[in-house]
Order: C-alpha cells, then structure tokens, then sequence
C-alpha cells in the first residue's frame, strides 16, 4: 500500500516543485515586509503566516525528495 502511495505520488512532483517554488517566494515577499508594519497585529500575523509558509515548504521538499528517491529505487524481484 505505502509503495503505491509514493507510486502515485511520483507522477504529482512536478506539481510539488511549483508549490514549492511558490513558498519561496511568499516567504521573501514576507520576510521583505515584515519591518515596514507598524502595527502589532499586523506583525502577529505575519510572524503566524511564516510559520505556516515554513511548515508547507518543508512538507513538498519531503514529499518531493521521498517520491523521487521512490522513483530512482531498482524494483525488488
């Protein structure tokens, strides 16, 4: 089941490397506008928007490098 999954998966990596490409960038633009915000709740939400931008960046980089490694092992016989 679990070999199907990343099987699957495989085919999305495309997909995951424009999702990543994306964080990054949000992630910049983030991190440029951070000290031009004045207001306390502003900050919050920025600093809580990085965060997630950060989980979701780490989460396609594991499933991009886990389904590629899927791709590149020899089929056991």
């Amino acid at each position: 089941m679990r070999n199907a999954f990343w099987e699957k998966l495989g085919g999305l990596v495309p997909l995951f490397a424009v999702l990543f490409a994306m964080n990054v960038v949000l992630l910049v633009l983030l991190l440029i506008s951070v000290p031009f915000q004045t207001r306390p709740a502003a900050r919050t939400v920025s600093i809580i928007a990085f965060g997630v931008l950060s989980v979701s960046l780490v989460g396609t980089f594991v499933v991009i490098r886990k389904s590629r490694a899927y791709e590149r092992r020899e089929p056991s016989k």
